[in-house]
């Protein structure tokens, strides 16, 4: 089929007579046999179409898709994640959560040492070493050597 009877089809075969429809077409349609026995296969094919289609349309009655969707509404099951979105098991929810976030949070401060280091205790005293190590980084060995000694002369 050629490209003129391509872009005209649809309109030539709705109605062979309209003026929109190109003169050019029928004069191509007159001189060409193989476009001409396809445009009159595709309109007996369109004639067919027509007559096996109902003339009265069947709207359905008002409310219908409402019905329907009421009914699959009733017939879907519910998710477990449909819980969650309502709003009072959400509320109660939050609110569980912010009681254990304090719970925990004053079980760790009750827990915690309350004591307070005295000046004399070994953690103070090597913070606050008034004799500093001199530890060197070349020599490993030397270093913990230093250490070991820095320990055990700690006097009270």
């Amino acid at each position: 089929m050629h490209q003129l009877v391509r872009e005209h089809l649809e309109r030539y075969l709705s109605n062979a007579q309209d003026t929109r429809v190109p003169r050019a077409l029928h004069d191509h349609l007159a001189g060409c046999p193989e476009c001409r026995e396809e445009v009159g296969r595709i309109a007996d094919q369109a004639l067919l179409l027509r007559s096996i289609r109902p003339e009265d349309s069947h709207d359905p009655a008002p409310g219908f898709y409402a019905r329907v969707m009421d009914r699959v509404e009733s017939q879907r099951t519910p998710s477990i994640w449909a819980v969650f979105l309502q709003p009072v098991f959400g509320k109660r929810l939050v609110f569980a959560c912010l009681f254990v976030v304090a719970l925990l949070g004053s079980y760790m401060v009750s827990t915690e040492p309350q004591g307070t280091l005295s000046a004399s205790s070994p953690e103070v005293l090597m913070a606050t070493d008034t004799h500093p190590l001199e530890v060197s980084g070349a020599n490993v060995e030397q270093n913990r050597e230093k250490v070991l000694v820095a320990l055990a002369s700690y006097e009270e």
